[in-house]
């Protein structure tokens, strides 16, 4: 466990996250999970992974909430779920701008069995089209979210 100080700034907690990253890495760690509610951590991942000589892990990612605290704690919200068709396209867009081809895994961020995400035939003819792009979406209830694989 370490302290991280009072300077919270988006270049010291970039730093202290590839310091994180890399002791993780090198104990072994292959499977890293981000997503685009957890503020910077996709861009940050980025950044870490583009200084390795090989990167040889396993890189997940959510869609379906909006980060909104803009670095500030003391926000009044924090963040917005959205599974619209929309939504996802837009958040997708962003990832793949962040991870580049690092992205391995793509999941629905929080959503229940009873969601009607998983009725909406765009989300899941976009999710089919992010399939066939080489990105893995399992078909199963997890405890992090759904994804929906069209085999």
């Amino acid at each position: 466990h370490q302290n991280i100080g009072d300077d919270k700034s988006k270049d010291n907690m970039r730093n202290q996250c590839h310091t994180v990253l890399d002791f993780a890495y090198k104990k072994g760690i292959r499977y890293f999970d981000v997503a685009r509610v957890y503020g910077e951590s996709e861009e940050f991942l980025s950044s870490w992974i583009r200084q390795q000589n090989q990167f040889a892990g396993f890189v997940g990612s959510k869609w379906g909430y909006e980060y909104l605290a803009e670095w500030n704690v003391e926000t009044d919200q924090h963040e917005r779920k959205d599974h619209s068709h929309p939504f996802l396209k837009k958040q997708w867009v962003e990832t793949r701008m962040n991870l580049g081809k690092s992205i391995d895994l793509y999941q629905i961020h929080s959503v229940t069995p009873e969601s009607s995400v998983l009725q909406d035939k765009d989300v899941l003819k976009e999710l089919h089209t992010i399939k066939k792009g080489g990105v893995y979406c399992p078909k199963h209830i997890t405890s992090i979210g759904i994804c929906m694989a069209l085999v």
